[in-house]
């Protein structure tokens, strides 16, 4: 019995801090996915804006030249 006390206790802190560094890096990248989505739509509605301007600044085009 003493034993496998001894084994929990010098082997349980590595497998709870284990097991605290996965959550904690799953929780990183589910935040990290949240930010890549937002980054692309925010990136879409900048093309969609930069292409709006580009169509009003650009010069009438003359029909037939």
């Amino acid at each position: 019995m003493n034993e496998i006390v001894q084994v929990v206790s010098s082997v349980g802190f590595p497998i709870v801090f284990c097991l605290l560094m996965w959550k904690y890096i799953s929780e990183q990248n589910k935040h990290l996915e949240e930010v890549i989505v937002d980054f692309k739509v925010t990136m879409m509605e900048n093309n969609r804006l930069l292409n709006y301007l580009i169509n009003q600044l650009q010069p009438e085009k003359k029909e037939g030249v």
